[in-house]
């Protein structure tokens, strides 16, 4: 039996929503140039993200993007990143010498 089965057998009167969370283009946020995920395929990237599952996000760009990740930075779920985080995140680009810092939206 399937999780939609048990859910409307335990709350029948509840409406069942799935969500799917995908990957859609990159944004540069210093000039705003919108570009097309594949635009950094076989380029080394820095991954950077602060969700429950970073796992999936890098499986996500390492198949949809075909990027060269080069390393992850993975904080806590919803964390706010502050000017030492930020600072860390530049060098440790700069230390794999990555074309692009890949950060999930916030």
């Amino acid at each position: 039996v399937g999780y939609k089965v048990v859910i409307s057998q335990i709350m029948p009167q509840q409406k069942l929503v799935e969500l799917e969370y995908r990957l859609g283009s990159l944004l540069n946020l210093v000039t705003g140039e919108s570009r097309v995920l594949t635009s950094l395929k076989r380029r080394p990237v820095l991954l950077v993200c602060g969700i429950a599952k970073p796992a999936s996000f890098l499986e996500m760009i390492e198949s949809q993007m075909q990027a060269d990740v080069a390393g992850l930075i993975a904080y806590p779920d919803h964390t706010e990143y502050g000017v030492e985080d930020l600072k860390d995140i530049e060098a440790r680009a700069q230390e794999l010498d990555c074309e692009a810092i890949v950060c999930t939206q916030k």
